[in-house]
C-alpha cells in the first residue's frame, strides 16, 4: 500500500484461456462516491446540511461470482478475485483498476474491507489500523471525523438477471453511497471534542458509529460507465446492474 495509483496495478486476475471457452478481455472498475441523499453533498452547494471532502476505504481482493440464475447458489469454481488491498480515496475519482474478466454471467460482485497496515503519503494518518475514513463538514461549520474499523464484507448482487461483460461496454463503475452511510444519523445531538470536531469512532459517539456501519451494509451499487469518466451520472444510475442489501 505504498502507492495510491490504483491504474499502476495491472491486475491480472484470470488466464487468457478458460474451461469453459469464453473469451477474456481487460476490464476496468472504477470506483467512487455518490449521495443520493439531499442533505449530504460531496460539494459545497445550496441545501446541504453535510459536506463530504474525502473518504477513504481499504479494499481486499474484489470478487465477481458467476452464475446464470442469481437467485441459486455462487458458482466459486468460476470466480475472478481482483487482489488486494487498495487504499482508495473515492471523492476524487481515483484511477480503475484494470484486470482481466471472463465473458459470461455474473449475478453478484464481493467487496470486502480491510484495516490499513501502512498509511499512504497522502491518506489522513487516522486511516492507520481502520477500513474507513471520513472526512467533512457541517453546515454550520463544524468538523466531522468518521472512522471505522469494520471489516465486514459488502455485496452487490443484480435483482433481476446476471449481467456480462460484454454488457458493461467495457467500463464498470462501483458507487459508495456516502449519502446512505450518513442517512439519519444525529449529529446534532452527538459529542464534541474540545476542538469542537465530532469524532464518530470506536471511541466517541459509538451509537452513531453502529449506525453507520450497519447503513453500509446496503449502500453500494453497480453501473455501466458508460462514457469511461469514472463519475456516476443521471443517466447511468436509473439502470444499476446490482445493488446492495
Amino acid at each position: 500500500m505504498r502507492s495510491l495509483s490504483v491504474a499502476a496495478l495491472v491486475l491480472m486476475a484470470g488466464c487468457a484461456a478458460t474451461e469453459t471457452g469464453n473469451p477474456v478481455a481487460e476490464q476496468r472498475l472504477a470506483l467512487t462516491a455518490v449521495s443520493s441523499a439531499p442533505a449530504v453533498q460531496l460539494d459545497a452547494g445550496d441545501g446541504a446540511e453535510i459536506v463530504v471532502r474525502e473518504a477513504w476505504v481499504v479494499l481486499g481482493d474484489v470478487r465477481f461470482i458467476p452464475g446464470s440464475d442469481c437467485d441459486s447458489g455462487d458458482d466459486d469454481e468460476g470466480r475472478i478475485d481482483v487482489p488486494g488491498p487498495t487504499v482508495v480515496e473515492l471523492v476524487a475519482a481515483p484511477e480503475p483498476f484494470v484486470f482481466d474478466l471472463e465473458d459470461r454471467d455474473y449475478c453478484r460482485v464481493r467487496v470486502p474491507l480491510e484495516r490499513a497496515d501502512e498509511v499512504p503519503g497522502a491518506a489522513p494518518e487516522a486511516l492507520e489500523d481502520h477500513a474507513i475514513v471520513l472526512l467533512g463538514s457541517l453546515a454550520d461549520g463544524t468538523e466531522l471525523e468518521v472512522r471505522s474499523r469494520d471489516k465486514r464484507e459488502a455485496e452487490v448482487r443484480s435483482r433481476t438477471e446476471p449481467f456480462r461483460r460484454g454488457d458493461a461496454e467495457a467500463s464498470l463503475l462501483l458507487a459508495f453511497d456516502v449519502g446512505r452511510w450518513l442517512d439519519g444519523l444525529d449529529l446534532e445531538s452527538a459529542a464534541r471534542d474540545d476542538d469542537g470536531r465530532i469524532v464518530i469512532d470506536d471511541d466517541d459517539n459509538g451509537e452513531l458509529l453502529d449506525q453507520l456501519e450497519e447503513n453500509m451494509r446496503e449502500a453500494l451499487e453497480l453501473f455501466r460507465d458508460l462514457d469511461d469518466d469514472g463519475r456516476l451520472d443521471d443517466d447511468e444510475r436509473s439502470t444499476p446492474l446490482a445493488t446492495g442489501g
